[in-house]
């Protein structure tokens, strides 16, 4: 559930980088100056950054048990690469700079 609710919360944010192009060329968490929308979902990289851990533990523990389908583990599987390419991807936009 908390895996479904933050792959749509995602899938928002990308739709945010794609239409706000400005994004990129300030300092992060953006700060859009008429969307608090924009401004809220700034956040969340660094959400995703804390909760990877949690998320990999979780997914190290299910797939240990044999009981699960095997389609399940491989949907986890490849969503937790697309977070991990998520990561990536926003260290390599520039989006973890707060110190910067």
């Amino acid at each position: 559930m908390a895996a479904s609710f933050l792959s749509l919360l995602l899938t928002t944010y990308f739709f945010v980088l794609i239409t706000n192009i400005g994004i990129y060329y300030f300092d992060a968490p953006f700060r859009h100056f008429n969307s608090n929308f924009i401004s809220i979902f700034s956040y969340l990289p660094f959400m995703l950054l804390l909760l990877i851990v949690p998320i990999m533990f979780f997914t190290i523990r299910f797939l240990k048990n044999e009981r699960e389908r095997s389609w399940v583990k491989g949907l986890l599987i490849v969503t937790n690469l697309i977070y991990i390419c998520s990561i990536v991807g926003f260290g390599y936009w520039g989006l973890f700079n707060v110190l910067a």
